[in-house]
């Protein structure tokens, strides 16, 4: 008897031992776990709005040091730019001639270029139209029931049929109504001349995103071309814009194309952070 009692705490100890080797090793491989590589080793953490942004060396980022919004009225968090040497200075007329133009290695924004980035809330609208499709009838199910007249059961085929909503969740999702609503405001309020294309899908290997393009010339005849992008969570939507200029009235805003390779990049790089969804 004591030897079969011994026999099983030997087994019940190499279940235990083995059990806690595996919790180890899970732990071991989580710690020893590569971290994430980004392209772009510059980083604007966001961290009061729960989201990183990382970039390349030859763009900057502008946010409030304080970590608050730079305009809370438009839900603006940060700003993203390029940066270009500065313009030659050039010798003023009548100077001496022999003066050259002084070249500067300083380098300045690129104002024809700018990225923003928006935290916004959902409105109580959008949360309940999100309840309704949560709750909404997916399917139904036909349940038989008496004529109403007839106090007999009716026989199984003969009865009317009532269709009975079951509760199930649809494929609309906060994305689609906070998209749908922002990009319905946005073309209620764009002005004459403003072109604004469809709603679109970008989907990287994160997160999936809506997205539109418009394009508008302001009161001084500068041309613009934009892409807006809107990422929803659950507590929160974000909206990112790349808007390029035209660099004088009239003319083709042109750092559209220029960085527009560089603005994906930074796009499937973005990471939300701490309550990812």
């Amino acid at each position: 008897m004591l030897l079969l009692f011994a026999v099983v705490m030997v087994i019940i100890m190499g279940v235990r031992t083995v059990s806690s080797m595996i919790d180890i090793t899970k732990i071991r491989d989580i710690l020893n776990a590569p971290a994430e590589q980004h392209k772009y080793p510059n980083l604007f953490n966001a961290s009061r709005y729960f989201f990183r942004i990382y970039y390349p060396d030859d763009w900057e980022v502008s946010g409030e040091t304080n970590g608050f919004f730079k305009n809370e009225s438009t839900g603006l968090v940060a700003e993203m730019y390029p940066l270009v040497y500065a313009d030659p200075v050039t010798p003023k007329p009548g100077s001496d001639p022999s003066v050259t133009a002084a070249v500067s290695f300083d380098k300045v924004r690129d104002r024809t270029l700018t990225v923003s980035f928006r935290y916004l809330d959902y409105s109580d609208e959008m949360l309940e139209e999100a309840g309704k499709h949560e709750t909404a009838a997916g399917t139904a199910k036909a349940v038989l029931t008496p004529a109403p007249d007839d106090k007999a059961a009716t026989p199984a085929g003969s009865g009317s049929a009532l269709l009975t909503p079951q509760p199930v969740k649809t494929d609309i999702s906060l994305l689609d109504i906070a998209a749908k609503a922002f990009y319905d405001d946005f073309v209620a309020g764009a002005g004459e001349g403003h072109a604004v294309s469809a709603l679109n899908n970008y989907k990287n290997d994160l997160y999936t995103f809506r997205y539109f393009t418009h394009s508008y010339t302001d009161g001084e005849l500068f041309r613009h071309t934009a892409d807006v992008y809107i990422l929803a969570r659950s507590s929160n939507y974000i909206v990112i814009e790349y808007e390029s200029v035209g660099d004088a009235p009239g003319t083709p805003p042109v750092s559209y194309e220029k960085y527009r390779s560089y603005f994906l990049d930074i796009l499937n790089e973005f990471r939300l952070s701490v309550f990812e969804d």
